[in-house]
C-alpha cells in the first residue's frame, strides 16, 4: 500500500497547482517561491513535508482515514483532479467526500498491525488560523488564507477551521476571495458543510455571476433539509433581476416545500431582500403580460408553483409601488398607474387576489400620502371598480368612506377622473350591502353636488336623511339654496331660503344668509343683497368675514373704494378683522377707480398689518392681474419680482395674470410656454382659465388650429371645460368651417354653418349649466358684457350671431334667437332683457340688415339693462354710525344710487351701432343731443366711439363741431406721426387693428383716446372741401380760420400727415 501510494504520478495535481506543489504563486509577492526554495533546502524534512500537505490539499481520497482494510491500496481509484477555474466551474457533487488518499510518510499517522491508528499532531497553521478567527480581526484575507493552504488537512479540527474560514471570507466583497469560497467548499466534507457555508458558496456564485452552480447549491441544501439561513432570499433576488422566472418559480416551491415541513416557519422569507430592495415594476411587467397572453400555460391546473411564485412576487411588487408612487408632484405617474392596474388584472385572471388585498391596496394609498391628484384617484377608484366585479366584493364602511371621499373630492374640484363609477354607484352600493346611508355620508353628497351644481341630485339625497337634527337640517338647507347660486339662479335659492322658515319652522343661520347673498352677486343685484344684509341684521344674527366679503366684491367689481372703505368701517364695529379676501376687494375697488397708485399702497398696507400665516397671494395677484391687463409689461415683471422677494407664494391666478399680459402684447408663444414649462415647474395646477387665456391670444391672431390643439391638450390632461375655453374654440370652429367652403368655393349667405352649430349643440348638452359654477373657483375670460347668471348659453349664442351678422344671413339670424329664447326656458320672455352682449350682436345684424327701427328697439333695451349695472347704492348711513343694537330703533335711510365707475364705459359697444344708424339716416342732431346726455349722466365713451361721433360728423356737413370734437376729446394725447424708414413698413397689427396706422404709438391701451387713422384722413378730406368751398363763396358759415382757431392741434397734424401713394385709405378719402 505504500508503495502503490507513493508512486502517484505528479502530473496529476491540479491546474492551479505548480508542479512542485506552490498553490497560485500570482497571489504571492515576486520571487516568495525561490525564497521558500532556498528556506528549505537545508532541510530535506521540511520541503518533504511542505510538499505532502501541498499535495493533500489539491486531491480527494476514496477512503476513510481509519479504515485499515487489508489489500485496501489495491482497489485505491485514481486522484481526482480539482479544477478551479473561476466563472466556469460547478459546486461538487455530494457523493464524494473528503477522503483521499495520504502517504503515510507525510503524516503523523503510523500503522500498527494492519489497522492504521490516529496519533494527532499539533498544527502551528491550523493553531494560528484557529487563533485569526477567535480574534474577531477582519480583513486578513491574505493571512487566513496562507495558513489555510498549509494546514494539515488530516487533523480533526481542520474541517471546523475550513468551516469557520469559509465563513469569515464571505464578508468580504472581493472577487478573489468568492473563488475561494468556492474551491474550499469543494472540499468541505459533507458533515462539516453548516448553513451559513452553504450560504456563502451560494452567494460566491453569485457574485462571480454563475446563477445556475448558486441554485445547485440551494437545491443540495435543501435536500439534507436545510433552507434557513442558506441564503434562498438572495438567490430569489438574483433571480427575478435577471428575469429568470421559471427557475424562480422552482426554487420557490422548494423553499415552499421544506418550509411547510418544518414547525419554524415563521423565521424563513425568502422574499426578504426583495422586500428591502424595490424591484421595478417594469421587471415584473414582462412577466404580467406573458400570463395575460398565454393564460392556459400559466393557471392552476397547469402551473401551480409558477402561480403561487407569481402570485406572492406581485403582492410585494404592489406593496412597493404603492407605497413610493405620487410621492413628487412633479412629475406624472400615470404610466406607472397603468402598469399597476394592469398587474391586478393579471392577479385578478389568476383569481389570486381577495378582498384583504383590496382593502390593503386602497387604505395604504388613502393613508401613506395626504396629497390627492387625479392620478392616485383614478388608481384609488379604478381598485374599487375591480373589486365591485369580484365574487367576494363586501367593502368594509371605512372603505365606503375613503372611496366617496376621493370622488367628492375630485367631483368638486371639477377634476376629471378615468373611470365610470360616480359617487351614485358608490351610494347604491352602500345601501345594498348595509342599506342605510349616514346623515354624515348624506351631508357630504350633498356638499359635493351642490358644488357640482347638480340640483336633481341634491333635491334627491335631501330626502335621504334620516330623523334630522335642527342643525342638520340648518346645513342640508344650506346646500340646498348654494346648488341654486352655484347656478345662479337667484329666484330658488330665494324660495328654498323661504322654504326654511315656511315649511320647516327653521330659523336661517348666517351660512344660509351668505348663500343666498352670494346668489344675488353672481346676479350682480346689489340692491336685492343689501336688502338681504339688512334682514340678517334686523334677525340679529351676526354677520361673519364672508358676509362683509361678498358685499364688498360687489362694491369692489363697480370700482367703488367709498363703498369698501365704508363696509370695513362696519366689520369694524361688528369686531370683524379684516382677512387677506377683504383687503383684495379694495385693492379691485381702487383698480376698477383707476387709480393704481392708491391700489399698491393698500397692498403694502395689507402685507405690513397681517400675520405671517395669512396669505397675501390673493391681494398681490390683484395688483398684478391689473398691471397685465394694461399691458404693462415693466410693471407685472416689477410686482412678481416683489412677490417672489416677499415671499408671497404664488397660485394658479399669478400665472394667469403674466399669461394674460403677454397674450395682450401678443406674444401667445411666450404665454403657451408659461403654461406647459413654468407652471408645472412651479407645482401649480393647470387650470381652464389659463388654457382660455392663451386660446384667446391665438383667437385674435387668427391661429385657429393651435386653439383646437390647445382644446384636446386640455381635455386630455382631465381639465373640464368652461364657457371661457368653448367660445374661442367655438369661435376657430367657425373660422375653419368658413375658410373650408370659400377655399371650396361654396360661401352663400344663406347657407348655415352645420358643423358649428352641432358643436354648439354639443357644448349644449354636455356642459349644461354646471360650467357656470366652475367660475367661482377661477374667474371667467372673455365673457365681458355677461354677467356671471347670462354667460349660459348666452355667449355661445352671441359667437354665431355675431358670426352671421357678419355674413348677412338675417334670416337664419331671427331662427337662431328663436331657438336663444327656447334655449333659456323664460317663464315671462316679454319682460326679458337679454345681456348687453348679446343685444350688441343683434345691433350689428340689423344694422348690416338696415334695420334702423330694429336698432332703436334694441338701444332702449340696451339703455334699461346698462342702468341696472351701473347702479351703486351706498351703505345706509345708520348701519355705518351705529352699532347692530342700535340699528334696531332706527329706521333706516338709503341714499340715492350712483354710477359705477368700473362701468361708465360698458353702454359704448351697443352705442356705436345708434351712431352709424343715425349717421346713415342723417340725423346728426339728435346723435349730437344724445352724445350730450350720456356724457353728461357720467357714461364714458370709449375712443372707437368718440372716433366713430367725428367721422359721422364730418360726412354730414357738420366741419367745425367735428374739428371741435377731435381738439378736446382726442388730441391732447397726439404722439405725432412715424418718420424715416417707419414708413416703408407695415405698422403692427395691434396698431393697425386699434386703427393707429402709420402713427407714432408705441402700446397700444384700451383706456387710449386718440384719433384714428382713418378719422384724420376724413377731417383731412373735410379740410380740402372746406378750403375749396372758401375760395369760391367767401360767406361760407365754415372757414379756415375758424377751424384754425378751434382746432389748431387738428389741423397741424393733419397738415403734417404724410401723402403715400400705396395707402388704401387715402387713395379712397383723398383723391374722390
Amino acid at each position: 500500500m505504500l508503495d502503490a501510494t507513493s508512486q502517484q504520478p505528479q502530473a496529476q495535481v491540479g491546474s492551479v497547482a505548480l508542479s512542485d506543489g506552490f498553490l497560485l504563486d500570482f497571489l504571492y509577492p515576486p520571487k516568495t517561491k525561490a525564497f521558500l526554495r532556498d528556506l528549505t533546502s537545508k532541510n530535506g524534512e521540511k520541503l518533504e513535508r511542505h510538499r505532502g500537505r501541498q499535495s493533500h490539499l489539491n486531491r480527494y481520497r476514496e477512503y476513510s482515514s481509519a479504515a485499515g482494510v487489508e489489500g485496501q491500496s489495491a482497489n485505491l481509484k485514481s486522484e481526482i483532479v480539482l479544477e478551479t477555474t473561476g466563472h466556469g466551474q460547478h459546486p461538487p457533487d455530494d457523493s464524494y467526500s473528503d477522503t483521499r488518499p495520504h502517504n503515510p510518510l507525510h503524516s503523523g499517522y503510523e500503522n500498527v498491525g494492519d489497522r492504521a491508528t490516529v496519533r494527532p499532531v499539533r498544527d502551528a497553521a491550523l493553531e494560528s488560523l484557529q487563533t485569526l478567527l477567535g480574534s474577531g480581526q477582519q480583513g486578513s484575507y491574505e493571512e487566513g488564507w496562507r495558513m489555510v493552504i498549509t494546514a494539515d488537512s488530516r487533523s480533526p479540527e481542520y474541517g471546523k477551521a475550513l468551516a469557520d474560514f469559509i465563513e469569515y471570507l464571505s464578508i468580504s466583497h472581493e472577487k478573489v476571495n468568492a473563488e475561494r469560497i468556492v474551491q474550499l467548499f469543494s472540499k468541505l466534507g459533507k458533515q462539516f458543510r453548516r448553513p451559513s457555508s452553504y450560504r456563502a458558496a451560494l452567494a460566491a456564485y453569485l457574485k462571480l455571476q454563475d446563477l445556475g452552480a448558486a441554485t445547485m447549491i440551494f437545491r443540495q441544501a435543501a435536500q439534507i433539509g436545510i433552507v434557513e439561513n442558506v441564503g434562498v432570499e438572495v438567490l430569489l433576488e438574483q433571480i427575478v433581476v435577471h428575469q429568470f422566472w421559471h427557475l424562480g418559480s422552482e426554487v420557490y416551491r422548494t423553499c415552499c416545500m421544506k418550509v411547510d415541513s418544518r414547525h419554524d416557519q415563521d423565521n424563513i422569507d425568502p422574499w426578504e431582500r426583495i422586500r428591502v430592495n424595490n424591484i421595478p415594476l417594469n421587471t415584473i411587467m414582462s412577466l404580467a403580460e406573458n400570463v395575460r397572453q398565454f393564460p392556459q400555460c400559466f393557471n392552476e391546473e397547469s402551473n401551480p408553483a409558477f402561480v403561487d411564485f407569481f402570485r406572492d412576487l406581485s403582492m410585494i411588487v404592489l406593496e412597493q409601488q404603492l407605497n413610493k408612487l405620487f410621492i413628487s408632484v412633479r412629475q406624472s405617474h400615470q404610466r406607472q398607474v397603468d402598469q399597476v392596474l394592469k398587474l391586478v388584472s393579471c392577479l385578478r385572471s389568476l383569481n389570486a387576489t381577495n378582498a384583504e388585498f383590496y382593502h390593503d391596496a386602497i387604505f395604504k394609498l388613502h393613508r401613506r400620502h395626504k396629497n390627492v391628484t387625479p392620478e392616485k384617484g383614478n388608481l384609488m377608484i379604478s381598485l374599487y371598480e375591480m373589486f365591485r366585479k369580484e365574487k367576494f366584493f363586501s367593502p368594509s364602511q371605512p372603505l365606503f368612506k375613503v372611496i366617496m371621499s376621493t370622488l367628492c373630492h375630485h367631483e368638486s374640484r371639477d377634476e376629471v377622473l378615468r373611470h365610470s363609477t360616480s359617487i351614485e354607484d358608490v351610494a347604491k352600493d352602500w345601501v345594498r350591502c348595509y342599506g342605510f346611508l349616514s346623515n354624515d355620508v348624506v351631508r357630504t353628497m350633498l356638499e359635493t353636488f351642490s358644488r357640482a351644481g347638480k340640483v336633481a341630485l341634491v333635491h334627491k339625497y335631501f330626502g335621504y336623511l334620516e330623523n334630522p337634527s335642527e342643525k342638520d337640517l340648518q346645513q342640508s338647507f344650506f346646500w340646498l339654496i348654494y346648488v341654486h347660486t352655484r347656478r345662479a339662479d337667484l329666484n330658488r335659492a330665494t324660495w328654498q331660503f323661504e322654504r326654511m322658515t315656511q315649511e320647516f319652522s327653521i330659523q336661517p343661520n348666517c351660512e344660509c344668509y351668505n348663500a343666498l347673498l352670494q346668489a344675488h352677486a353672481r346676479n350682480d343685484d346689489l340692491e336685492g343683497a343689501l336688502r338681504r344684509f339688512e334682514e340678517l341684521e334686523t334677525d340679529r344674527m351676526t354677520p361673519d368675514t364672508h358676509t362683509f366679503g361678498i358685499l364688498m366684491g360687489m362694491y369692489a367689481s363697480r370700482g367703488d373704494p367709498q363703498g369698501v372703505s365704508e363696509l370695513f368701517s362696519v366689520a369694524k364695529n361688528h369686531g370683524i378683522t379684516p382677512t387677506p379676501h377683504m383687503w383684495a376687494t379694495l385693492v379691485r375697488a381702487h383698480v376698477g377707480n383707476d387709480d393704481m397708485a392708491s391700489a399698491e399702497n393698500v397692498a403694502e398696507k395689507c402685507t405690513r398689518t397681517q400675520t405671517a400665516t395669512e396669505s397675501m397671494t390673493v391681494v398681490w395677484n390683484q395688483v398684478l392681474t391689473a398691471h397685465a391687463l394694461r399691458r404693462d409689461l415693466d410693471a407685472t415683471s416689477r410686482v412678481f419680482e416683489l412677490m417672489r422677494n416677499r415671499r408671497v407664494p404664488t397660485d394658479g391666478l399669478t400665472y394667469a395674470a403674466l399669461m394674460q399680459c403677454l397674450v395682450l402684447l401678443r406674444q401667445c408663444d411666450a404665454a403657451r410656454k408659461i403654461l406647459q414649462k413654468v407652471v408645472p415647474k412651479e407645482r401649480v395646477q393647470r387650470l381652464a382659465l389659463h388654457y382660455a387665456i392663451v386660446m384667446g391670444g391665438y383667437v385674435e391672431t387668427k391661429q385657429w388650429s393651435r386653439v383646437l390643439g390647445l382644446d384636446a391638450a386640455m381635455r386630455q390632461r382631465g381639465i373640464r371645460p368652461t364657457v371661457s375655453t368653448r367660445i374661442p374654440v367655438l369661435r376657430a370652429r367657425i373660422a375653419v368651417e368658413t375658410q373650408f367652403d370659400r377655399e371650396r368655393g361654396q360661401e352663400d349667405i344663406r347657407a348655415r354653418l352645420m358643423t358649428t352649430e352641432q358643436a354648439l349643440l354639443d357644448a349644449l348638452e354636455t356642459g349644461d349649466r354646471r360650467e357656470v359654477t366652475s367660475t367661482i373657483r377661477q374667474p371667467g375670460y372673455g365673457l365681458q358684457g355677461f354677467s356671471m347668471h347670462e354667460s349660459y348659453p348666452d355667449a355661445f349664442y352671441e359667437v354665431l350671431l355675431s358670426s352671421y351678422g357678419r355674413k348677412s344671413a338675417f334670416d337664419i339670424i331671427d331662427d337662431i334667437f328663436e331657438e336663444y329664447l327656447r334655449a333659456k326656458e323664460l317663464p315671462a320672455p316679454s319682460s326679458f332683457i337679454p345681456p348687453l352682449k348679446f343685444l350688441t350682436a343683434l345691433m350689428q345684424s340689423h344694422w348690416r340688415a338696415g334695420e334702423h327701427d330694429e336698432i332703436e328697439k334694441c338701444w332702449l333695451l340696451v339703455y334699461r339693462k346698462a342702468m341696472r349695472y351701473v347702479k351703486v347704492f351706498p351703505v345706509p348711513r345708520q348701519t355705518l354710525a351705529m352699532t347692530p343694537t342700535e340699528m334696531d330703533t332706527h329706521q333706516r335711510v338709503r341714499l340715492p344710487a350712483r354710477m359705477a365707475s368700473a362701468r361708465r364705459h360698458i353702454i359704448s359697444g351697443p352705442f356705436m351701432y345708434l351712431v352709424r344708424s343715425l349717421s346713415e339716416r342723417g340725423e346728426t342732431s339728435r346723435l349730437t343731443d344724445l352724445v350730450g346726455e350720456l356724457t353728461d349722466s357720467g357714461w364714458i365713451l370709449t375712443n372707437q366711439v368718440w372716433n366713430l361721433y367725428v367721422r359721422a360728423l364730418a360726412n354730414n356737413a357738420h366741419a367745425l363741431s367735428a374739428f371741435e370734437v377731435c381738439e378736446r376729446r382726442l388730441m391732447p394725447g397726439w404722439p405725432g406721426w412715424r418718420s424715416g424708414k417707419a414708413l416703408l413698413g407695415l405698422s403692427p397689427r395691434s396698431h393697425r387693428k386699434a386703427g393707429f396706422k402709420w402713427m407714432a404709438v408705441h402700446t397700444v391701451l384700451p383706456e387710449m383716446l386718440l384719433p384714428q387713422y382713418s378719422t384724420m384722413v376724413t377731417l383731412a378730406r373735410t379740410l380740402l372741401e372746406v378750403q375749396r368751398s372758401s375760395a369760391y363763396a367767401s360767406d361760407s358759415s365754415v372757414s379756415m380760420a375758424g377751424i384754425r382757431r378751434h382746432a389748431p392741434k387738428t389741423v397741424k397734424a393733419i397738415e403734417a400727415m404724410p401723402l403715400l401713394e400705396h395707402d388704401n385709405v387715402q387713395r379712397a378719402l383723398l383723391r374722390t
